[in-house]
């Protein structure tokens, strides 16, 4: 029997070791790298927080990622959860954003600030 996969974006990878229980998490699931918007520069990338948390990536590359892992080749799209959460509390259309099942999950548990119409 497989495991479940993570896909986590490129971007998380440096502070992964940082999570609750990262060791626990990367033996019970295969974990997946997404790309991300320029994930092949190591030097000088940098994903400005919401939250103020530093996220600076000095020389990371995926190579420098501990964990057990799988790269998954997808298009680098600049989208992010954040930007999904922060659409769904504004009150901003994000259907088109999330498969179908996803959508009438948050809109049946009002999740992120989701306001019934």
């Amino acid at each position: 029997e497989g495991k479940i996969g993570l896909i986590i974006g490129f971007d998380l990878a440096p502070h992964f070791d940082r999570w609750e229980k990262a060791e626990q998490l990367a033996r019970k699931c295969d974990i997946i790298l997404a790309n991300r918007p320029q994930e092949k520069v190591c030097k000088d990338y940098s994903n400005q927080a919401k939250s103020g948390y530093d996220t600076q990536i000095e020389d990371f590359c995926e190579k420098d990622f501990k964990f057990p892992h799988k790269n998954l080749d997808n298009p680098a799209v600049q989208l992010s959860s954040t930007d999904i959460r922060e659409r769904i509390s504004t009150g901003k259309a994000f259907i088109y954003l999330v498969s179908k099942k996803v959508f009438n999950y948050i809109k049946k548990r009002n999740l992120y600030g989701f306001k019934s119409e």
